[in-house]
């Protein structure tokens, strides 16, 4: 079975709110996966990402969004679909992109830094995994 992996290391915004996490001014911050979470940072942020279709064929292939190292991920949402739910402190998670990806995509990730900072690796290896059916 032959493989391709598109890794969505760069071009990531940060999304937080400095002060009052309701109130507060909201600050974007570009950001390139894996990382270390700074300290400056609040205990919860946003990461977005936007993407291009690969060239696929769906009859004969087929897309895996997989996340790995991802302590602290909460959520995540494709194209505003619920694709991550809570991930119970697991370091991997692996969705099959049943639908088609639009021509551009936003992948919204929520992270509690409180928890991703207590791991001693970097901070998320994002990837499109596209494999023969």
């Amino acid at each position: 079975m032959s493989e391709h992996r598109i890794r969505l290391r760069g071009a990531w915004q940060c999304h937080f709110r400095e002060g009052d996490p309701v109130e507060g001014t909201e600050v974007v911050r570009r950001v390139d996966l894996p990382c270390k979470w700074p300290d400056d940072l609040p205990g919860r942020i946003e990461l977005i990402r936007q993407f291009g279709k690969p060239p696929i064929d769906l009859r004969i292939e087929r897309v895996t969004l997989e996340l790995s190292q991802i302590r602290g991920l909460l959520a995540g949402w494709l194209n505003g679909r619920s694709v991550v739910r809570e991930t119970d402190q697991s370091n991997y998670w692996s969705v099959e992109l049943l639908e088609s990806l639009l021509p551009r995509n936003g992948l919204v990730l929520e992270v509690d830094l409180d928890e991703a900072r207590q791991s001693d690796t970097a901070w998320g290896e994002i990837s499109l995994l596209i494999r023969s059916r």
